[in-house]
């Protein structure tokens, strides 16, 4: 167990090798009831979401989900989420734990009107992601009588009497795809347990955040950067063009055994000249690498680029990939 922004969370149950693969060859469930949740009521629900994110939300009909960003007024991202219309006058917005706080004060700051409502959620709901090619076996055995496979998708109904949230996450989104349901708190333990008699893999966030860096994706804003979408490669969740940036956050891998790359760790060119540096990295249990996400200078942020990572010291040759590993 450790601390996950102030959770008490799963690290591991078992052992990073198994449950990384579990996720990627069969279905691993994870705990995320840490991740941040609200709730948009009102009649103006849908004119007050499409001002505050960065995505078209005019394109979201009844049950539709996706993805887009929370920014602040310098364009930079405060948060990447998943927005979930359950119809024009709700919206349910899952957000990042790191990032609840500001989440929360910059929602609110915005709320300057009598017709919507928002709630922080956070706490009364308990939540669980079911990963890998066979989740949506899983997903079936435990709710048999629900027809739910449509990818960026979502719903709120009474299943035998209780509340829940189902939400298909978007295929698109690399390392993510899967279900996530939503149980009122004290029935957590309940689903979770459902789902390991129905052959789920529990896995801990050690398993979760390196599937994530292998993907080449990240959850929350890299450290303390000041990230623009563009920066971030995610300028297509986002309907106004941004400033191009001079650096983009590229997924690396590298090319042998190394140390784990850490955040600040420098990232140079063949030739020895500083080119960026780590925001965030791991080793791979796929690969037996290295892996990391770095801000890079653009000059360098073309699939197959060769760089060197400076890890403890030592050069390790190091390649940007469009994705450290699918």
């Amino acid at each position: 167990m450790g601390n996950a922004e102030g959770w008490y969370m799963p690290r591991r149950y078992t052992n990073l090798v198994d449950e990384h693969m579990a996720a990627r060859a069969s279905c691993g469930i994870f705990d995320i009831s840490h991740q941040s949740k609200f709730s948009i009521q009102g009649t103006g629900a849908t004119e007050w979401m499409h001002s505050v994110f960065s995505s078209d939300i005019n394109t979201l009909e009844d049950g539709q989900m996706h993805r887009s960003l929370l920014l602040n007024r310098q364009g930079t991202i405060v948060d990447k989420v998943h927005l979930c219309r359950e119809n024009a006058e709700h919206y349910f917005i899952l957000a990042s734990t790191s990032q609840e706080t500001a989440d929360d004060e910059l929602l609110r700051s915005k709320v300057m009107r009598d017709d919507i409502k928002l709630r922080n959620e956070t706490e009364q709901w308990s939540a669980m992601h079911l990963q890998g090619p066979d989740s949506e076996q899983i997903f079936h055995r435990v709710l048999p009588d629900v027809p739910y496979s449509i990818p960026a998708s979502f719903a709120r109904l009474r299943y035998r009497g209780e509340q829940i949230l189902l939400v298909r996450t978007d295929a698109e989104e690399p390392g993510s795809e899967g279900f996530l349901l939503y149980c009122r708190a004290n029935k957590g333990i309940a689903w979770f347990e459902a789902f390991l008699v129905a052959g789920a893999i529990p896995c801990g966030m050690d398993a979760r955040e390196c599937l994530q860096l292998e993907h080449g994706t990240f959850t929350v804003p890299a450290g303390d950067e000041a990230l623009t979408p563009h920066a971030a490669g995610l300028e297509k969740l986002s309907r106004h063009p941004h400033k191009p940036s001079d650096k983009r956050l590229m997924p690396i891998r590298c090319m042998e055994e190394s140390d784990t790359p850490r955040k600040g760790d420098v990232v140079k060119d063949t030739k020895g000249r500083i080119v960026g540096h780590v925001v965030d990295g791991c080793i791979s249990p796929a690969l037996s690498h290295g892996v990391a996400l770095a801000l890079v200078h653009t000059t360098y942020c073309s699939p197959g680029t060769p760089l060197r990572l400076i890890i403890h010291g030592l050069s390790i040759p190091a390649m940007v990939t469009d994705a450290t590993i699918n």
